[in-house]
């Protein structure tokens, strides 16, 4: 994740921002907004950056709603000039708003991004003929029934629509609402029929039934067809014929409310081909992490607190990125086991880390992360110096000169977007650095 913190300039308006990005998510976060009769851009060239590689990304993300854009303070009035408008978009909540159709025309849908009207119970079809125009997020969290009618419009709005009041969906409301082009949020929703779910599985987007806590095996079979992101993390237990047809799903499945896993069930799902996210899971069994290390593409532990030596050494097989973002300990052998692991590696609940274990991770051929450290050895830096591709080390507030110096001889990138002290000798060490360094100059306290 890279963070950037230009001032956009619009007119005669500073637009101080703060911009988080990597290859699927882009967050812009507006400070402040100030108006000079004299504009002065802290940082052309990190202006320049993010109006090169980000605005084209973000205008193709806007329309789906993955952009995050937050205004501050005062509503901006100031004249905004095509160069930078996509950049000014806002997050609306209007949770007080129990009826829409006598203000209809007040609202401009083209500024809300995030639109939340978290107040309706009930929308007619006028309402939802107008809502269906919006693009970005549209959060209607208290909405518990609709017309066909009404759903059919609000398919039409592109982005998020997020109705977690829906707790039952007839067949006639779900296949209107598979003609919706983005991501659908139904996590009220306690039952669904196979015909719903059939209808449900063409969804041009990723969808949350985070509230199904048990399925049926033809359900699951429907499902499995759905070709975006499937979040069925309210159930707590995958029974041998549901997960031996929900493995079918071909795409990211997430399935965060298991907390152990049994073999039979590891099985299965070292048969899935795509990102599978258990992040309900606390300990993996030798057996359970020998069966899913068949499994093609990335897995992302994000309770995993505890693995057997054997299956540390099994887990590492995976054909795809590995998170381990709360596993707080790290030994020789798991570290040496994951030099052969095929993608990035994420291991940002690390609060330490052994000269042994450093030494082992710096063979690993991806990117490696480790957010998790907030103190750094020379020795250790020594050893992670070696890692010649992406180091992530942004949970690091200081660094050493002697630290420093280490790092400086790193080949690839390095990422310190935490530090907030950096001495002289430091900061001469890691002028010396040859690859894409970055930093959070605005952090920095240059007195230190």
């Amino acid at each position: 994740m890279k963070t950037r913190s230009p001032e956009l300039v619009s007119g005669n308006t500073v637009i101080k921002a703060e911009v988080t990005f990597d290859e699927c998510h882009y967050s812009v976060r507006f400070d402040e907004f100030q108006t000079e009769d004299r504009i002065k851009t802290k940082n052309s060239d990190l202006a320049a950056i993010v109006a090169a590689d980000v605005s084209q990304l973000l205008e193709e993300k806007l329309e789906m709603g993955y952009v995050e854009l937050h205004e501050h303070g005062n509503q901006h009035t100031g004249d905004t000039d095509s160069k930078h408008s996509k950049f000014y978009r806002t997050e609306w909540n209007l949770n007080d708003i129990t009826r829409l159709s006598d203000s209809l025309s007040e609202f401009d849908l083209e500024r809300a991004t995030f639109l939340s009207i978290n107040g309706l119970t009930t929308i007619t079809d006028s309402e939802a003929e107008f809502l269906g125009k919006h693009k970005g997020c549209l959060g209607l969290d208290s909405l518990h029934s609709l017309s066909s009618t009404a759903a059919f419009a609000l398919a039409k709005q592109k982005g998020l629509l997020s109705m977690p009041g829906i707790n039952d969906l007839p067949l006639e409301i779900a296949e209107a609402l598979s003609t919706h082009v983005g991501d659908i949020g139904l996590s009220g929703l306690k039952h669904l029929s196979e015909e719903s779910a059939g209808a449900l599985s063409k969804v041009n987007g990723a969808l949350g039934l985070e509230g199904l806590d048990v399925i049926s095996e033809n359900v699951a079979k429907a499902l499995a067809k759905h070709g975006g992101t499937l979040s069925l993390n309210g159930l707590k237990d995958l029974p041998d014929d549901v997960a031996e047809a929900i493995v079918e799903h071909k795409g990211p499945l997430s399935l965060g409310g298991l907390d152990s896993l049994s073999i039979e069930t590891a099985q299965h799902l070292g048969k899935h081909a795509g990102a599978l996210y258990l992040e309900g899971l606390t300990f993996l069994s030798t057996e359970a992490a020998r069966a899913l290390s068949q499994h093609h593409g990335d897995i992302c532990f994000g309770d995993l607190r505890g693995l057997s030596d054997e299956g540390e050494e099994s887990i590492a097989e995976v054909d795809g990125e590995l998170r381990f973002d709360t596993l707080d300990d790290l030994s020789v052998t798991l570290a040496e086991a994951l030099i052969y692991l095929e993608g990035d590696l994420y291991l940002n609940g690390l609060k330490s880390l052994s000269c042994a274990a450093a030494r082992a991770l710096a063979e690993h051929e991806g990117d490696l992360h480790l957010d998790g450290l907030k103190t750094l050895s020379s020795t250790v830096a020594r050893a992670l110096a070696n890692h010649q591709y992406g180091l992530y080390l942004n949970g690091l507030t200081k660094l050493s000169a002697k630290s420093a110096e280490a790092l400086s001889k790193h080949q690839g990138y390095l990422c310190l977007y935490g530090l907030k002290e950096l001495s002289d000798a430091a900061a001469s060490s890691l002028g010396l650095y040859k690859g894409d360094l970055w930093l959070d100059l605005d952090a920095l306290d240059w007195d230190s």
